[in-house]
């Protein structure tokens, strides 16, 4: 069933984390609860060695909770299954009005400074759709919304996402319909560096980079494409004016594509760019 921490009130104070060591079961939950795992508004927590499975929408969720640690867990068969298909969008019922979306391994939603390393975040009830039937919905690896209501605990991920302090490096990341990493936003020193990125429509997203700089370095982004085969860039940036006016910094990357290495893409109508590039090999057709 389902672990909840909120409810068992475990949590830890800044003298200490409060830590629970995955021992062999299997936090196994079904579609009624929302998360397999629910940290929700506790802090200084952290999660060794966990196998996830299931949740209605997410493996492990967190909301408004600040200093979480999240090592070495196994998370996947989470988030809702398709009933319904409309126009190559899924559905939850045929009643919905609204596509799945967003459903996510681990989400952390308006919280901040948190670590997440080691993990396998695999195996989703529902993939994506790919860009035939107009922006991709569906699940997600790794989803943060950064804002938490205090604001020295907003951004500060490592290998989450991002807002501001934040890095993510170290990561084999594969099998999306869409952008492999996005940064988009604030990405206030923001870095993406040492990952490995392939069978993706797109690489790393910096578009929009509102306020910057961002870093993006020592990355391998290679042998890109969705489930069609179709691929767009590498690196993606824009929004620059429409968005203003963060500058990204591109270093010394190895990426091997058949289409684009860093290319436009419109926010707002605008495909304006500030990108600082050096050292980097591309090759792309």
């Amino acid at each position: 069933g389902q672990l909840d921490l909120e409810a068992l009130n475990i949590e830890g104070s800044a003298d200490g984390y409060a830590k629970i060591i995955g021992d062999g079961p299997v936090i196994e939950a079904g579609s009624d609860v929302l998360a397999a795992v629910n940290i929700g508004n506790n802090s200084y927590v952290m999660l060794e060695n966990l196998t996830v499975k299931g949740g209605q929408r997410y493996g492990i969720f967190a909301k408004k909770a600040h200093h979480i640690w999240i090592k070495g867990c196994n998370v996947s068969e989470y988030g809702r299954e398709a009933v319904d298909i409309r126009n190559g969008k899924a559905y939850s019922s045929p009643t919905s009005n609204s596509p799945i979306n967003y459903d996510s391994g681990i989400y952390l939603e308006r919280s901040g400074i948190a670590v997440i390393e080691e993990c396998e975040i695999h195996s989703p009830n529902l993939g994506a759709n790919n860009w035939s039937a107009g922006h991709p919905k569906g699940a997600n690896a790794l989803q943060v919304w950064a804002y938490h209501d205090s604001d020295e605990y907003r951004g500060e991920f490592i290998r989450g996402g991002f807002v501001r302090n934040s890095a993510i490096y170290d990561n084999y990341l594969a099998y999306a319909n869409d952008d492999l990493i996005e940064i988009d936003g604030g990405q206030q020193n923001v870095l993406v560096y040492n990952n490995e990125m392939e069978q993706g429509y797109a690489g790393v997203s910096v578009a929009p980079n509102m306020l910057g700089p961002s870093y993006i370095f020592h990355n391998h982004i290679h042998n890109l494409g969705d489930d069609r085969g179709k691929e767009w860039t590498a690196i993606k940036a824009g929004g620059l004016m429409s968005k203003p006016g963060g500058r990204t910094y591109v270093f010394e990357n190895f990426i091997d594509v058949n289409r684009n290495g860093i290319a436009s893409s419109g926010v707002n109508g605008d495909s304006t760019f500030w990108v600082t590039s050096q050292n980097n090999i591309v090759f792309t057709k």
